[in-house]
């Protein structure tokens, strides 16, 4: 790049891009930037990864804005005679993860919001009232950092499990898209992603779920089921012993079918593993701890003879049948 004044438009540019801000002229102006040398499309495209990676940053905090800014700034002084690509590389990379940040933080930041999102692998998070949630991957929490005297509430897309500590002046309250769900002190697990159900397991204590203009109480041992189709709530017995597997990692299977092995598999690892259809009803008693996904499909793979054979990702179990 000719000069500190190219690198700083080419940022400035980029950002506005990346931001959905820039305007079709400046979207030309970036283009013919990036076009006009090797190293200015490379700078643009560790800029757009560090962006797309950092937009999901989890539960920041003003502070930590503030401190990010700081070193950059720094960064940027001590650097100020030095051109090297490399340099203006770690400093865009910084200005993506600022922005990124800043961004979560302003649409929050005025009711003390936060967000929380778990990416690839589950994560675990204590509120300030001392309950803990584990967030599920591809989930996303939102609530208000120390609550209100009035309630502790919480917005959930995806799949949690909730440890709430018991406040009897406080009700816990658990908003999905579909229903919410009131306690006052319990463990529960939640489940409320874009399939076409949504449902409440409850480990112990007492919890309220409500579904548009239908509420039930479930006990520990109870779950509930609501159809979004039909607009049902079913509430039964829960006798999945699976149903937490994607926390705790434990597994059992007393004469399961195959397809439900499966099933509770792809659930707990986010994999795609497809059974053919005569393997279907395979019965399996078996169980496992805190085993590696390709370890336990060497198990299965042992005890009823099949083959798996993987195409893009996806693992099909085959064989001659049970």
């Amino acid at each position: 790049m000719k000069s500190e004044a190219e690198h700083s438009e080419l940022i400035e540019l980029a950002v506005k891009k990346l931001s959905g801000e820039a305007s079709a002229e400046e979207l030309n102006q970036l283009q013919r930037l990036i076009d006009e040398k090797v190293e200015n499309q490379t700078f643009y495209e560790e800029l757009e990864k560090t962006w797309i990676s950092t937009e999901k940053a989890r539960g920041i905090t003003q502070s930590e804005v503030d401190e990010e800014w700081l070193r950059l700034q720094k960064e940027m002084h001590r650097d100020q005679h030095r051109s090297s690509f490399s340099t203006w590389l770690k400093i865009a990379a910084s200005l993506a993860l600022l922005i990124s940040i800043s961004l979560i933080v302003f649409q929050f930041s005025k009711s003390d919001q936060m967000i929380l999102v778990a990416t690839d692998s589950s994560i675990t998070q204590t509120l300030s009232d001392g309950s803990v949630i584990t967030l599920k991957a591809g989930s996303e929490l939102k609530y208000t950092e120390g609550f209100s005297d009035e309630m502790r509430q919480v917005t959930l897309e995806g799949e949690a499990f909730f440890e709430v500590t018991r406040d009897t002046e406080r009700p816990f309250i658990v908003h999905t898209p579909s229903i919410d769900v009131k306690v006052l002190g319990t463990s529960f697990n939640v489940k409320a992603d874009e399939s076409n159900t949504a449902d409440v397991v409850v480990v112990d204590g007492l919890v309220s779920v409500k579904y548009r203009d239908q509420e039930v109480k479930l006990n520990p041992g109870e779950k509930v089921i609501a159809m979004l189709a039909t607009h049902k709530l079913a509430r039964l017995k829960n006798e999945d012993p699976n149903f937490i597997s994607w926390k705790t990692m434990k597994f059992y299977f007393d004469d399961s079918p195959l397809k439900q092995v499966v099933r509770d598999l792809n659930h707990a690892f986010d994999s795609s593993i497809q059974v053919e259809d005569h393997l279907m009803n395979c019965p399996v008693t078996v169980s496992f701890e805190d085993q590696s996904l390709d370890a336990i499909l060497r198990v299965l793979q042992a005890t009823l003879n099949l083959s798996i054979k993987e195409n893009k990702g996806v693992k099909v179990l085959s064989g001659p049948g049970c």
